[in-house]
């Protein structure tokens, strides 16, 4: 019936993210509590893979805010183009998306196919900009002390790692990175052999 097709589309709505069409975070929430149920879920391996979108602010402050929606919703599409089918991918705003998948698989293979896909449309999208992103992932098991606060930060921490990497081959291999993660602050240096270590560390 008319109501109960409106009905379904309020609730998809209600899940989804307006912008990208990924899960939102409580389409998100929602849907990993249900496969948590799951006995086929329990104690697999998962692999938690953020995507962020590069120069967010540059292209909103130059282009507009349209423009930047635009390349947040094509780091969205290559993100969930890229994974298997039966991650869970969503937005929980701003610039970066993440995906769960469940089961073994290859984290760089997937942020390789994440990249070519857009270099493909940045090919032929004849946008004045370029649209890149900085990935990062973390591998865990969906058991009882599974926390995807925790993963999502260890995500982004290896991300942050290897931006720090590109950057310090980029001036010739030395850089300081700082970033936080649970109250305190770490300064990482890079050095010329792009050996990456903590040189200093305060409470925040």
């Amino acid at each position: 019936s008319y109501q109960r097709t409106l009905l379904k589309e309020m609730d998809e709505m209600y899940r989804h993210d307006a912008l990208t069409g990924l899960l939102n975070r409580i389409g998100f929430q929602n849907q990993l509590k249900q496969l948590r149920k799951e006995p086929e879920y329990e104690n697999v391996p998962v692999t938690v893979l953020m995507s962020d979108l590069d120069g967010l602010k540059y292209i909103n402050d130059t282009y507009g805010h349209a423009e930047g929606d635009s390349a947040i919703y094509q780091v969205a599409y290559s993100l969930s183009k890229s994974v298997p089918e039966s991650s869970l991918s969503t937005r929980f705003g701003g610039d970066e998306v993440f995906s769960i998948v469940f089961g073994e698989c290859d984290a760089d293979a997937i942020i390789e196919k994440i990249n070519a896909t857009l270099d493909a449309y940045n090919e032929t999208s004849e946008k004045p900009y370029k649209v890149s992103t900085s990935c990062g992932y973390t591998k865990m098991i969906l058991d009882k002390d599974f926390d995807i606060t925790k993963a999502i930060k260890e995500a982004e921490l290896f991300k942050n790692m290897e931006y720090a990497e590109e950057v310090g081959m980029g001036n010739g291999g030395s850089c300081d990175l700082v970033y936080f993660n649970d109250g305190e602050v770490f300064t990482i240096e890079i050095k010329k052999q792009l050996n990456i270590k903590v040189i200093s560390q305060a409470v925040r």
